[in-house]
């Protein structure tokens, strides 16, 4: 009986580490995500200053 209390306990910790590693892995993608969009929108902003400057000195 003992034993089977250990087991179930450890069973729950695994599916708690489980679940705490999924939700990690989630952040972690979550935040990659948000990264490259900011370098996306970084390079825009980029080539839309240098087409700007650009054009102004043409006119």
């Amino acid at each position: 009986m003992f034993e089977l209390q250990i087991l179930s306990n450890l069973k729950s910790k695994l599916e708690t580490i489980s679940q705490t590693f999924n939700d990690f892995n989630n952040l972690i993608e979550l935040a990659h995500g948000t990264l490259y969009q900011r370098e996306n929108t970084a390079r825009e902003f980029d080539e839309t200053q240098k087409r700007t400057c650009t054009s102004s000195r043409t006119r």
